[in-house]
């Protein structure tokens, strides 16, 4: 039983490790570790939680409408995107103040963009889907 424990648990384990090293090597160079308030670390978290539960969403939407688009270059986009989002996540729940929102929000966002832009057909090489 432990065993089996250890592998299902394995993954999640190291996604949440990751997040926050991620988190703490953004905090380190701002030194602002300590300086933070509880307010302003629940801030940070319910922040992050609800922008990259939207921002999922609609990562997750527009990468189902660029596969049945057979649109390789936004399905890919749209990957990256829900990938920065569900970092986004889990830093949330990591302990100490979410500063990965200051990385994940503008990555994120830019991925939207860019699909929108292609589903607009605002770039040259885009002709859109429909």
């Amino acid at each position: 039983m432990n065993r089996i424990f250890k592998i299902v648990t394995f993954i999640p384990k190291k996604v949440i490790n990751y997040a926050q090293n991620v988190n703490t090597a953004l905090e380190a160079p701002l030194a602002i570790g300590d300086k933070w308030t509880s307010f302003e670390k629940w801030v940070t978290k319910v922040f992050g939680t609800t922008s990259a539960g939207a921002l999922f969403g609609k990562g997750a939407s527009d990468a189902a409408i660029a596969y049945a688009c057979d649109d390789g270059v936004c399905f890919a986009v749209s990957l990256i995107g829900c990938g920065f989002d569900a970092l986004q996540f889990v830093a949330s729940f990591v302990p100490g103040p979410n500063v990965t929102v200051i990385v994940t929000l503008p990555c994120s966002t830019a991925c939207k963009i860019f699909v929108w832009s292609c589903k607009n057909q605002t770039l040259p090489w885009k002709k859109g889907c429909g």
